[in-house]
């Protein structure tokens, strides 16, 4: 019997494999050409061999995102804030405000009360003589030496802001961080000719004290100003439009309304602070916190109040060191009538100057500095994921906080 052609091999689902022998063998080719890969569903039965590599790898896995605890990252703002709200980030708590509050009105009555007390010990006042008749006789020394308590509060509040709200000392200052050298100036040479026209005014209507004359003192309280009294007044602003207005702030969604209340509290503060009884001074020391706030919420910082304290304070100590000023600090009812209210007018001036050229300049009244931290923090995850794991995270859509 003659060999019989073989038949072409069947495939999975019936049709016919092409087989080069077959063509060889003078046999027709009656097979379709073969397929370019595997048919559906159909499994290779035979597995790779050991060190066999798919060139094809599989898509990267895609997995939910993940959010990060702003509270974990940063103690700053995650959202556009003004100065005066820079407290209420991720990790406000209610009771922080509050221990700070305690913390700094503790801290504060020390720093002014031990320095003020030594300058007096070494200008020998006599201690008794206030006892008896409630009026307080004033030195150099005690001068110089309240100056420095004021001083002090600069760091008491920075401290307290970082301790507490993990805010380090930069923004207090201001919403970015820093105080802003340069604006500040531009403050100050706006504030300085306002002041000096103002005491041009006063000495043409009243003429210079009678008693001015070089005093043993002259010198030292040249000096003792030109040093002590920038740093005081800036303390000032530090603890009332920056510690204490943040404190009180913090506690209101709404910030126009938040403002609105800090600025009362915080003007009054301002007042008692100054111990005066008599109803003139008490309204001019509250108009003087409330314009100073305004302007450190419409400025984004500490700067333009600064400016404005340091120049008002400067100029109304011009003439001390020629002067008899022991009873500098007598603030009691009668010490004072309506024309003070003439300071609250240039007051308003200045700081209307100083809003509009800070809009002209576009200076910075908000930020979201917590933003920043977040988006290292994300950044930092992506890539220790994509190293430990293989595959990168999706980044949040936007951070509550």
């Amino acid at each position: 019997m003659s060999e019989q052609p073989e038949a072409p091999r069947r495939a999975l689902g019936g049709a016919s494999v092409w087989r080069p022998d077959a063509a060889a063998s003078g046999t027709p080719n009656h097979a379709v050409p073969p397929p370019a890969g595997p048919e559906p569903g159909w499994v290779n039965p035979i597995p790779p061999a050991p060190g066999w590599v798919n060139p094809t790898p599989p898509p990267p896995a895609v997995y939910p995102a993940y959010q990060l605890d702003p509270a974990m990252v940063t103690g700053l703002p995650v959202e556009p804030s003004t100065h005066p709200f820079f407290y209420r980030t991720p990790r406000w708590r209610w009771w922080k405000p509050l221990l700070a509050f305690i913390a700094a009105t503790v801290l504060a009555f020390i720093a002014m009360i031990v320095p003020a007390l030594i300058g007096m010990l070494v200008d020998r006042v006599d201690f008794a003589a206030i006892a008896k008749t409630g009026k307080m006789t004033l030195g150099p020394w005690a001068f110089l030496g309240n100056n420095i308590g004021l001083a002090i509060l600069i760091p008491i509040a920075m401290l307290l802001q970082w301790l507490l709200f993990g805010q380090r000392p930069g923004w207090l200052s201001s919403v970015l961080g820093r105080f802003r050298w340069g604006w500040f100036a531009r403050c100050v040479a706006v504030a300085v000719p306002i002041w000096l026209v103002m005491m041009g005014i006063e000495i043409a209507l009243t003429g210079l004290p009678k008693d001015i004359s070089v005093r043993p003192y002259t010198v030292l309280l040249i000096i003792g100003i030109l040093l002590t009294t920038p740093f005081q007044a800036a303390g000032e602003e530090y603890l009332m439009r920056g510690l204490e207005q943040r404190l009180v702030a913090s506690y209101f969604k709404r910030q126009t309304l938040g403002w609105i209340v800090a600025t009362i509290v915080s003007s009054v503060t301002f007042m008692l602070l100054h111990g005066a009884g008599d109803i003139w001074l008490n309204i001019m020391y509250f108009c003087f916190g409330a314009i100073a706030s305004w302007i450190t919420w419409k400025t984004g910082g500490l700067e333009a109040a600064v400016a404005i304290h340091v120049v008002n304070n400067l100029v109304s100590e011009a003439l001390m060191p020629w002067t008899d000023f022991s009873h500098m600090f007598d603030r009691e009812a009668g010490a004072a009538d309506a024309s003070i209210l003439i300071q609250v007018v240039v007051l308003v001036v200045a700081a209307g100057l100083m809003w509009f050229m800070g809009r002209r300049t576009k200076v910075a009244t908000a930020s979201a500095p917590g933003q920043v931290d977040l988006q290292a923090a994300h950044a930092s995850m992506q890539a220790w994921t994509s190293q430990s794991w293989g595959y990168l995270p999706q980044p949040p859509s936007q951070y509550q906080g």
